[in-house]
């Protein structure tokens, strides 16, 4: 199962690759992106490669225990998204400002929650 999603991870990885080269944006010299999915991808291409082709102990642990990292990572950056764009946001033309006006609610902190 951890090989499998690491693959399509690496997917993922490509496609944001190839936003990030032909996606629109306002800086044309903004390379944060490709640079993280370069090394991301070398990374796991790299594990996913030593699972296949090598009889390395490790090697099925060393995976698992990345995508863990991962997946992670990702829940916890999620939940600080939501809490700072809804919650603790105090901007006018946020959407949870714009989003509580359209439902009639009384406070947009009420949005996040």
């Amino acid at each position: 199962a951890n090989r499998t999603m690491a693959c399509v991870l690496l997917f993922a990885l490509l496609v944001a690759l190839g936003f990030s080269f032909c996606g629109s944006t306002r800086r044309s010299a903004d390379w944060t992106l490709a640079r993280l999915c370069i090394g991301m991808f070398v990374l796991l291409a790299g594990m996913v490669g030593a699972c296949f082709y090598t009889e390395w102990k490790y090697r099925d642990l060393l995976l698992s225990r990345t995508m863990l990292l991962v997946g992670i990572m990702n829940t916890l950056f999620a939940t600080y998204d939501i809490w700072d764009d809804c919650v603790a946001r105090t901007v006018p033309e946020s959407d949870a400002y714009k989003f509580a006006e359209l439902v009639k609610c009384d406070s947009p902190k009420c949005i996040g929650v």
